[in-house]
């Protein structure tokens, strides 16, 4: 929806169909394995992660408005 608020475009209805809710364990030696190797990755994942929190609290009252207008459609 942010996406879609910045670009000025509709949302079209949508609906969550065959969600998974599979969990799996991983060894912590290997996620530390992993972190080390891809800590660039990680970093720039941060970076858009703030990003992104802050673009929803600046967009929070579009939002707000875009899911009751979808949730609206949906009940109809």
């Amino acid at each position: 929806m942010l996406i879609a608020i910045s670009l000025g475009w509709d949302i079209p209805y949508y609906e969550n169909r065959n969600v998974a809710r599979r969990t799996f364990s991983i060894d912590p030696a290997a996620i530390e394995l992993i972190r080390e190797r891809n800590h660039f990755d990680i970093e720039l994942y941060e970076f858009a992660r703030e990003r992104f929190e802050e673009d929803l609290r600046e967009n929070q009252a579009s939002l707000e408005q875009m899911k009751r207008r979808s949730e609206e459609h949906t009940s109809e």
